[in-house]
């Protein structure tokens, strides 16, 4: 994507995702040689459900990003209204008045009636996107390098805490590299 494109210049993207402290795909992935097979070190411990999880919420453009909004759970019509209402509208009008089309993941709280209505009397152009298309929202590919990353520290996050703690830097730094805030 060319982001001075006159086409995408004006675009603002929204998403949010859930990361979990433990992977709840039901496979456990370990390779150690057979005599270490009992060690301490060597020995996982089985979450039965979900323990502990966060959702955050981004919306972003070409030149600029909003504040993070961190929640518990998933996202649901109120939420997303309220997100719509606090982090997206106001960026989006600062930036571009009313000239912007506004592209989220089609996701159920996103086309929820009552969010439906919300953009409509707010005059939001709503972007036309398959729904739930990951490849064409740039934010999925945020999320996915800040998952592989977590995925991939040495010392995993042990509660929601540390967990909210070590996504929310790597999510900015993302964005400082990507030159979108300073």
């Amino acid at each position: 994507m060319n982001w001075y494109d006159s086409y995408w210049q004006h675009f603002v993207f929204s998403d949010e995702s859930r990361f979990l402290l433990y992977r709840q795909d039901g496979r456990v992935r370990l390779l150690r040689q057979a005599h270490k097979a009992l060690l301490d070190k060597c020995v996982l411990a089985i979450v039965q459900r979900c323990s502990g999880e966060v959702t955050i919420w981004d919306v972003f453009h070409g030149r600029g990003k909003s504040e993070l909004h961190i929640m518990d759970g998933n996202m649901a019509q109120y939420q997303d209204i309220r997100v719509l209402e606090t982090k997206m509208l106001p960026l989006a009008r600062r930036d571009f008045q009313a000239n912007f089309a506004f592209q989220d993941d089609n996701g159920p709280a996103d086309r929820a009636r009552l969010v439906m209505v919300f953009l409509e009397d707010e005059n939001v152009q709503h972007a036309d996107w398959p729904a739930m298309s990951p490849d064409w929202n740039l934010i999925e590919n945020l999320w996915s390098e800040i998952s592989r990353g977590l995925n991939n520290i040495d010392n995993p996050p042990t509660d929601v805490a540390e967990l909210t703690q070590e996504a929310t830097p790597s999510i900015e730094f993302i964005f400082i590299l990507l030159g979108m805030i300073h």
